[in-house]
């Protein structure tokens, strides 16, 4: 008979969009565990994601800087984790220091895929007492499968894919979320924008966005709120710049905080943007999504929603085909066309 685990912690030290996906194990670990109680330990700044999923018991954010030292640190969080008596530890990274910690800790049974985000080995799964296979192909194998499949190799099991889904948002952000959009103009659709990511490559030309912005307000009644971090504020109001209807987007980049973020996107009538951690908190709020993405990451990191549409192109002179980090260049972006994405908004958004 399986061991009948009662007590799971599931590391996930990563940003925003992979925690998202990577929230869709806690499912696969209840339903193959119902009596187990599933703590996910994440970065302190991403933790509000995890907040009121139906699956995730608890979530803890341990206090160390990461590209520090810090021992004294490093010990009160093992023996936090060791308090807590966890009989399975499931590892949806490879960092070193969580590992340490589930090792350390005396968690008896620990997991990780060999191959998580690229396919390069790594010491790091020594630390561990099971090494699952992930899927070989991570151009088009989506990233919650590769995260899926060490929960479903080390338990032994086929199952269906699961899509991530998060917790619904508190009154008080919905209530927010509404007095930002009411900010906009009076528009019969009120979508949100998204025009920066976390790595440069992944940006799609501001004058493009622009352009499509100037057609889709020429063409329909709607208005946009601008969402990102503080650093992309500049980027935002450089598009609105270039607008014929400049009040017809609100700049709130760095504004807002990331349950606050999580309404506004459950609000919306739809969301436009790169590959962004936002794309897959829209996805998992059930929201159409337009995500504009460079040809080697548009399969395995598009949105997981029932209506979405995915713009990307292919080259032929592509350098590419790895991992999108290591790519050394974005021409697929920068020579995506205005009008690839403006059919792909008017085909979501208005049907056309």
């Amino acid at each position: 008979m399986p061991k009948e685990y009662r007590n799971i912690l599931v590391t996930c030290m990563v940003n925003l969009g992979d925690v998202v996906l990577a929230s869709s194990c806690a499912q696969l670990l209840k339903e193959y565990y119902p009596l187990a109680k599933v703590t996910y330990m994440v970065k302190k700044s991403v933790a509000p994601v995890l907040e009121n999923h139906p699956y995730i018991d608890k979530v803890i954010t341990p206090e160390y800087q990461s590209k520090k030292k810090s021992l004294k640190q490093m010990v009160a969080v093992i023996s936090d984790v060791k308090r807590q008596r966890f009989d399975l530890c499931i590892a949806l990274d490879r960092k070193s220091r969580p590992a340490i910690i589930g090792l350390l800790a005396g968690i008896s049974t620990r997991v990780i895929g060999d191959r998580l985000f690229d396919v390069k080995s790594s010491f790091i799964t020594k630390l561990y007492t099971h090494v699952i296979k992930t899927p070989d192909d991570f151009r088009t194998t989506h990233q919650a499968a590769i995260f899926q499949s060490v929960v479903n190799g080390f338990v032994g099991r086929k199952h269906d894919f699961v899509k991530p889904i998060i917790g619904p948002a508190s009154m008080d952000n919905l209530n927010h979320a509404r007095t930002l959009f009411a900010q906009l103009p009076n528009a019969q659709q009120k979508l949100v924008l998204c025009i920066r990511g976390t790595y440069a490559l992944k940006n799609w030309p501001v004058d493009q966005f622009a352009a499509v912005v100037n057609k889709l307000v020429k063409q329909h009644d709607v208005a946009f709120l601008l969402i990102g971090m503080p650093e992309d504020r500049a980027a935002g109001q450089e598009l609105i710049g270039m607008l014929e209807r400049p009040m017809a987007v609100h700049n709130i980049c760095g504004e807002t905080s990331l349950q606050e973020l999580m309404a506004i996107l459950a609000s919306a009538d739809g969301l436009l943007t790169v590959d962004t951690g936002a794309m897959h908190i829209a996805a998992a709020a059930g929201i159409p999504v337009v995500g504009i993405f460079r040809c080697i990451s548009a399969q395995r990191w598009r949105p997981l929603c029932d209506r979405c549409e995915v713009v990307s192109i292919q080259l032929s002179e592509c350098p590419q085909s790895g991992p999108p980090e290591v790519c050394p260049e974005k021409a697929c972006l920068d020579k995506l066309p205005v009008e690839s994405v403006m059919c792909a908004a008017e085909k979501l958004f208005w049907n056309k």
